[in-house]
């Protein structure tokens, strides 16, 4: 991305406190441009409409109009705002609802700073984050009644050893950047495989990843 060009972004959650050591955070970074803040839901939806930002970073426990309300409102609109769920509420069973509503990111309030600034420039290029923290709840989620109930599918066969490793680095919450750190690839390289192998699974999105990982792999 180059240095003039930056990501912009809308900040939605109702701690004026966190909004502000979160609009420090990504202002730092010079390549991404804060244009509103907003203190509830139903706010912002009015400053997405007028803004159009590229990203919302949004609290799932805002006031007036909750985060899955308005990110429902966000995909029904057919507004093309990526949406990252930045929220302190580490309760997996979230993460269904979050999903079937097509979120791009989700990182804890809990994550490092690295992770909330992974997210927005992963999710501005196209692609899905989840924080290894937030992988790690769906672990939990979906290991909750005793075990994960491992499967094969053919599928299997068809992975390249690249792929599979990909696959599991995806699992584990790793970005693009990170994995071609991590295997000492191109990102591009990455995101080619990263794309095979979510076709050769029939995976929409990194959750799906994971999930297919756990049960076989």
């Amino acid at each position: 991305m180059s240095s003039i060009q930056k990501i912009t972004l809308l900040l939605c959650d109702d701690n004026p406190d966190f909004l502000s050591t979160l609009k420090t955070l990504v202002t730092l970074q010079g390549n991404i441009q804060v244009l509103g803040e907003a203190r509830n839901g139903s706010e912002g939806f009015s400053k997405i409409q007028e803004l159009k930002p590229e990203v919302v970073i949004l609290d799932l426990g805002m006031p007036v109009m909750d985060g899955p309300s308005l990110i429902k409102k966000i995909r029904s609109s057919g507004l093309n705002t990526k949406i990252i769920v930045l929220s302190q509420n580490e309760n997996p069973d979230w993460l269904d609802q979050l999903i079937q509503n097509d979120i791009d990111g989700f990182v804890l309030k809990s994550d490092s700073k690295d992770n909330i600034l992974s997210a927005i420039i992963t999710v501005a290029t196209g692609e899905k984050y989840f924080s290894p923290t937030v992988a790690s709840l769906f672990y939990k989620k979906l290991t909750r009644q005793g075990g994960i109930q491992k499967s094969y599918d053919p599928a299997v066969e068809l992975l390249t050893p690249k792929e599979k490793e990909v696959a599991k680095n995806t699992s584990k919450g790793f970005s693009v950047k990170e994995i071609a750190d991590a295997m000492g690839l191109s990102e591009n390289t990455i995101k080619t495989h990263k794309s095979n192998l979510m076709k050769k699974i029939n995976a929409k999105n990194s959750a799906e990843v994971t999930l297919w990982v756990l049960k076989n792999l």
